[in-house]
């Protein structure tokens, strides 16, 4: 890690900050899922580890941590590493792809033939929405996974909703949904629609996008309106929600924000979230940063 940089303050000002930060107890001790990012005494904010600041003489340091924030099989949550693994883990083996409740496995000449209803251990709670299992009272302090659609227990796997599915979160249908499912008339309300994953298949321009320049993120079923659902640039520590300037079902366009915490030449994720902040498409496409001027 770099240094400690001391912003103003020497002698008996360095000496009581040194009692300061060592009377300052540790985030998340003890929790054998969550790690602070930054050592004893400072606390993570805006790209950096801070110091308290000493009450007399207003005196505080920050240093830069290394990165990643988080090793792998961690992300970040605040101010501090969370083991994916002690709160989440996909329903779907790796070779598997998951969709509407379902593993799919394939693929083949044909596609992605082979099905088995995705199912979660004792304990765990699957999230339909995004095919991850959620440990029930997790020590991470996960918060508890949105409520999700009922879906059929066995038998084959829902049918497409083609490219007209309605928005997550999955809700009744609606007016703009059309009629009700046969079978449900007088006072009974249909049953909300089973909520489809969106799949981020390409990010454009290549090789590279400027920060304050539009990235085009391609794909299928993003729904044929925005709605509260949002475009997130992640990783290396940061999410930066990229203002929309077109959405379909298939294709979106998006601004990346000329954001100092995004770096020149470092690849990001862009991916999709629901209003709750939960990922509803995968984030395993990449674009990188354009150089910059020098």
């Amino acid at each position: 890690m770099a240094g400690v940089t001391l912003n103003h303050g020497a002698g008996i000002a360095a000496v009581a900050l040194a009692a300061v930060l060592a009377a300052a107890p540790p985030a998340a001790a003890d929790d054998p899922c969550v790690k602070p990012i930054c050592r004893e005494g400072y606390h993570f904010e805006d790209g950096r580890c801070e110091s308290a600041r000493d009450p007399l003489t207003g005196a505080m340091s920050h240093y830069r941590p290394e990165r990643p924030l988080c090793p792998d099989g961690w992300r970040v949550e605040g101010r501090n590493c969370l083991k994916i693994i002690c709160c989440e883990r996909p329903a779907c083996d790796d070779d598997e792809r998951y969709r509407e409740g379902y593993c799919h496995s394939g693929p083949t000449f044909f596609g992605w033939r082979s099905h088995h209803r995705a199912t979660c251990d004792e304990g765990w709670v699957l999230n339909e929405a995004t095919g991850v299992c959620h440990l029930v009272d997790c020590p991470g302090r996960q918060p508890p996974p949105p409520a999700v659609a009922a879906g059929p227990e066995d038998g084959p796997p829902p049918a497409a909703h083609g490219r007209d599915q309605p928005p997550p979160p999955a809700v009744a249908a609606g007016p703009e949904d059309g009629p009700p499912p046969a079978g449900h008339g007088g006072r009974e309300q249909p049953p909300p629609p089973v909520v489809t994953p969106a799949e981020v298949t390409r990010l454009l321009p290549a090789p590279c996008v400027d920060r304050g320049g539009a990235v085009t993120i391609e794909g299928e079923d993003f729904g044929r309106r925005q709605g509260s659902r949002r475009a997130v640039l992640g990783g290396h520590g940061i999410s930066v929600v990229l203002s929309v300037t077109r959405w379909s079902n298939t294709r979106i366009t998006a601004v990346v924000p000329d954001d100092e915490r995004i770096d020149y030449s470092q690849w990001y994720y862009i991916g999709i979230q629901d209003e709750n902040g939960h990922w509803i498409s995968n984030i395993s496409r990449t674009i990188t940063i354009c150089r910059g001027l020098e």
